[in-house]
């Protein structure tokens, strides 16, 4: 498990990276640039987004073998003689190898969930651009 502080890092270099929050942000004088650059800033995020999520999907996809060979180790080549549960429930995800890939796993789902948000973000700035002028009709 991460701790909080490496989440706000990982938050914090994101939005320094991204700043969607100046991004998403309009008044009077620059709602036509914009409108134009909304579409850009959709595709944009989400093409970042479906990166991420691939990113994350490969990894778990090796926390599941790295998983089982850790599993084979204790059931088969142990000393003990455990039992399914004991290794499932004591063993399994605190072995080092198990621990930082869920690590990995947990940095990647913050990252993803990041650009989520960006991308329901650029959403709703379209509908708010919208609604700000049928306001100001």
């Amino acid at each position: 498990m991460i701790s909080q502080e490496e989440k706000d890092k990982i938050v914090n270099e994101l939005k320094e990276t991204y700043p969607i929050e100046q991004q998403v942000s309009f008044n009077e004088f620059n709602l036509n640039d914009k409108l134009e650059e909304n579409t850009k800033l959709k595709v944009k995020y989400q093409e970042l987004l479906d990166n991420e999520q691939y990113i994350l999907d490969k990894i778990k996809e090796k926390s599941e073998d790295i998983k089982g060979q850790v599993y084979d180790y204790y059931r088969f080549e142990y000393d003990r003689n455990l039992q399914k549960t004991e290794i499932e429930n004591y063993y399994l995800n605190r072995h080092p190898k198990v621990k930082k890939i869920n690590d990995l796993i947990d940095k990647q789902e913050i990252r993803v969930k990041f650009f989520k948000i960006c991308v329901n973000a650029i959403d709703r700035l379209y509908w708010a651009m919208k609604n700000y002028v049928d306001h100001n009709r």
